[in-house]
């Protein structure tokens, strides 16, 4: 079943939502103030459109207010969730649910200087959480409230979901840590993996200003000797090279073609 397209007002409401409490609020007030000095109005004043301008208008300053209260509301609960897992009040994966893992991630970025966009709606998020900005470019992030380590399924749909998305990179965030397998695809594109203990550290570890996240080239992705196709990065689980990293082909078992990394 296909999603029903938002209208207007969703459109708006949503835009409003997802900006910084400070630039929703900034947007309100610019809003407010056209509504003031009557900005919607023709030229005209005997047009015949005054009454539908009105209109239009009336819904527009609706919908930037309500996602300003939306953007502020969603920025104290970042902010509140920040500063109880600063505390340790937050100290185990039972302490949050994984909505609030999100809001947790996204404000731990923010604490860092970055300018970060949420799954406002809640709802299904193609693989991506929170988008973060540098410039005109964004990384995609995925967090994941997991009682065990994420394994490398996936850091591989992260990975692919950013070339789909065309970002520049992307950031996965997990209470539960990574396996080795997963780790070592993760280094193999350049992706960063963040887990609780490490957002601990860094917490007090990173400068209290504005920095861009680096931007990684990932590696030049092999082709399979043997067919052409794209190649995955894996881990030798028997034989000699047990525990090494080397580059399958993505059509195994169908093809054994292999490339040492």
């Amino acid at each position: 079943m296909s999603r029903k397209k938002d209208g207007f007002f969703e459109d708006i409401f949503t835009i409003v939502a997802k900006l910084p409490w400070q630039a929703a609020l900034v947007l309100f007030l610019l809003t407010w103030l056209g509504w003031a000095v009557k900005i919607y109005l023709p030229s005209d004043p005997a047009s015949a459109f005054k009454g539908l301008a009105k209109g239009i208008y009336a819904l527009l300053f609706i919908a930037v207010g309500m996602g300003t209260v939306a953007s502020l509301l969603s920025g104290f609960k970042r902010r509140r969730l920040l500063g109880r897992f600063n505390v340790g009040e937050i100290s185990t994966q039972k302490d949050i649910t994984w909505r609030e893992f999100e809001l947790l991630c996204q404000a731990y970025l923010e604490q860092q200087g970055y300018y970060t966009e949420g799954n406002v709606t809640q709802g299904a998020d193609g693989g991506i959480d929170l988008k973060v900005y540098t410039g005109g470019d964004y990384f995609i992030v995925q967090a994941k409230l997991w009682a065990k380590p994420v394994g490398v399924k996936p850091i591989r749909e992260l990975y692919g979901v950013q070339r789909a998305e065309n970002a520049v990179g992307s950031i996965f965030m997990s209470w539960s840590g990574y396996t080795r397998e997963a780790e070592v695809f993760a280094k193999s594109v350049g992706m960063k993996l963040i887990d609780e203990p490490q957002m601990r550290g860094l917490r007090k570890a990173m400068p209290h200003r504005v920095v861009s996240p680096a931007v990684v080239k990932p590696p030049a992705i092999p082709n399979c000797p043997k067919c052409s196709s794209v190649m995955v990065a894996r881990i030798a689980k028997k034989g000699a090279n047990v525990g090494s990293s080397f580059w399958g082909c993505s059509r195994f078992p169908k093809c054994r073609g292999v490339r040492s990394s």
